[in-house]
């Protein structure tokens, strides 16, 4: 078994299409200047994309998700993260096909989040 760091670069080096353009959209602070990382190891699993600043979990849903043993799954793994105070935000594929919609989302959610942190 691999360590989970090199799991991690392994995850992010065989990156599916759509996390390669989300990736382009987030990466170097490109929204709301906030960092985000992939592929971060955090308990048993690996986040698609966090912000450590925020605890904010973005996740790139594909087909396979719409499956129900997998739909178990992510509502246990959503679960767990919620449990250890990560905000998940879900994201399906087809979404970024609007890139700006997929954007917004992802600051709506940033937005509260930092303005929670700030009260």
């Amino acid at each position: 078994m691999l360590p989970r760091t090199h799991r991690a670069r392994e995850l992010r080096q065989t990156q599916t299409s759509y996390e390669a353009l989300l990736w382009q959209l987030v990466r170097d602070r490109r929204v709301l200047n906030l960092k985000f990382r992939r592929q971060r190891p955090f308990g048993c699993y690996y986040l698609d994309f966090f912000c450590e600043d925020l605890n904010l979990v973005v996740e790139l849903e594909g087909m396979q998700h719409l499956d129900e043993k997998q739909m178990a799954h992510d509502t246990e793994r959503t679960s767990f993260l919620e449990s250890r105070g990560l905000t998940v935000l879900r994201i399906r594929n087809e979404e970024l096909a609007d890139l700006t919609q997929a954007l917004r989302k992802i600051e709506i959610v940033a937005r509260d989040l930092q303005s929670r942190k700030s009260t």
